[in-house]
């Protein structure tokens, strides 16, 4: 009942907009030939146009809706909760791994800090101090990746 909703509402706003043109076409037939007044055309001829141009708001929302049901299916973005969860969880390892492996690194900078005469050295792509061993030549910088010259 409720799959494909953006093609049924476009589907609707079609029949609304036939519907509104025979209404119009007829109502203005009729009136001409009751009244034979000039007015009684416009409503033949210009009421058809209005159906028209009133069925594009409803066809626009039921483009919308395909549109996004287009996203979710191509994207997967949309997630079960328990997906979710599963994701967060995910989410919350990674970030530990992350910062262990961060905390594991100032280790190693301290341990080369503590060394006699190390090379210090502020990294020209992040900006983060570095601690580098004096017998180093080239090195590579742990936080942006950026290959350093040393000597």
């Amino acid at each position: 009942m409720y799959d494909n909703i953006g093609g049924k509402i476009k589907g609707l706003a079609k029949a609304s907009f036939i519907v509104g043109a025979i209404a119009a076409v007829i109502t203005g037939i009729v009136l001409l030939v009751d009244t034979g007044e000039w007015w009684c055309a416009l409503i033949l001829f210009c009421g058809p146009i209005v159906a028209w141009v009133s069925s594009w708001l409803l066809y626009g929302f039921g483009e919308i809706i395909d549109k996004l049901c287009d996203i979710e299916h191509n994207t997967g973005m949309i997630m079960k909760p328990s997906e979710l969860k599963k994701a967060r969880n995910h989410h919350e390892s990674e970030t530990k791994k992350a910062e262990a492996a961060k905390q594991e690194l100032k280790k190693q900078e301290e341990s080369i800090a503590e060394e006699e005469n190390p090379v210090i050295i502020e990294c020209p792509g992040c900006g983060e101090e570095l601690f580098f061993d004096k017998d180093l030549s080239h090195a590579e910088c742990p936080y942006c990746g950026r290959s350093i010259k040393i000597k």
